[in-house]
């Protein structure tokens, strides 16, 4: 395209058309107030967005690592089975060996002199009552 092409295509009745109406717009000049208050409003959305990406940042791992803990703890961790006393002697056993333990404590000393404590001897025991323990 040259030079009298492009005069031609500007000359034409819908170019000269828009040259007027171009023309008659108002020419407004841009006050500093209007370009002191978009800047300021700029800069506002700008820290927002900054302090959401901070929190983004901050709070994503975290939540990620606490469902990783999570799932670990569901998967890999069994809860030991409860067991208790089956019966009401074995209740009462327990509960003379703490009164009886709590009652040497109080007087300074640590076990009970052989044979008084009540309990059977370690050669008495059977395998039952280790695995109890």
């Amino acid at each position: 395209m040259n030079q009298h092409d492009l005069e031609e295509r500007l000359n034409q009745p819908g170019q000269q058309a828009v040259q007027k109406l171009v023309r008659e717009l108002p020419e407004e000049e841009l006050s500093l107030a209007w370009r002191s208050e978009l800047n300021q409003k700029l800069l506002a959305q700008t820290a927002q967005k900054a302090q959401r990406t901070l929190w983004s940042w901050l709070w994503k791992p975290t939540a990620g690592l606490a469902v990783a803990g999570a799932l670990a703890g569901v998967l890999f961790l069994k809860a030991a089975p409860v067991t208790g006393p089956t019966s009401g002697e074995e209740a009462q056993a327990l509960l003379a060996a703490h009164e009886q333990s709590s009652l040497l404590l109080s007087l300074g000393q640590t076990t009970a002199p052989a044979g008084e404590d009540g309990l059977p001897s370690v050669d008495e025991w059977t395998q039952e009552d280790v695995t109890q323990l």
